[in-house]
């Protein structure tokens, strides 16, 4: 009697109180919830591996492979067919046409590029190395700014030995004196230069007489 009621307590308890819930949650979720995660989760991932270009890598190593043994097929296919047509050419009449095609046609075409690109050249040349050159030469100075001067370049620094007054003894009034007469001697040099011109008479070739048949040659 008392298990029996243990059984009954035990069999309301676990319906009345879902104590049946937490197996059948679990059932949901391994069977039904846990699946749709994991599929939620792979569309997830593809979305991202697309629209974060993931595939332009590997899709770009494999094209690249691919070109890489088309070109090498196509590269001895090529000298395959070169050989052939080469021998074939050689061993027929076209072989001379061609050479003399390539004397009349190419030589005469290299003639004249060569000589655009000496024309170019020269232009280049005279035209912008030789001012660069030039402004580069009156940019330059004559002198080094990190060479010391030496005695000579500094002789005119110096004063001379005929020079009696010494700092102590200068009169600013007195040099300006003697500049004023050096000014003044110095205009009246120019001035008698210049009468001494005037009274020059310079002769008038128009009255020599000669004439230009003078100067021209029998034929």
């Amino acid at each position: 009697m008392k298990n029996c009621t243990i059984k009954l307590k035990n069999f309301f308890y676990y319906w009345l109180f879902a104590g049946w819930w937490p197996s059948v949650a679990g059932y949901l979720d391994s069977h039904i919830g846990q699946p749709v995660k994991d599929r939620y989760n792979k569309l997830i991932e593809k979305v991202k591996y697309f629209i974060y270009g993931y595939w332009i890598s590997p899709m770009g190593q494999k094209l690249k492979e691919i070109l890489k043994d088309s070109a090498l097929i196509l590269l001895v296919f090529s000298k395959k067919m070169g050989i052939k047509i080469g021998i074939l050419l050689k061993d027929t009449v076209i072989w001379p046409v061609l050479l003399w095609c390539y004397d009349i046609a190419i030589i005469p075409a290299y003639e004249v590029i060569k000589d655009k690109y000496r024309y170019v050249e020269d232009n280049v040349l005279i035209y912008f190395l030789a001012p660069v050159c030039q402004t580069v030469i009156n940019v330059v100075p004559e002198k080094s700014p990190f060479v010391e001067d030496s005695d000579i370049e500094l002789d005119d620094f110096l004063p001379s030995e005929n020079d009696a007054d010494s700092d102590a003894s200068w009169d600013p009034y007195e040099d300006e004196k003697k500049r004023k007469e050096m000014e003044a001697a110095l205009v009246a040099k120019k001035e008698k230069v210049k009468e001494k011109l005037a009274q020059i008479d310079l002769p008038d070739f128009n009255d020599l007489g000669s004439s230009d048949e003078e100067f021209m040659f029998d034929n």
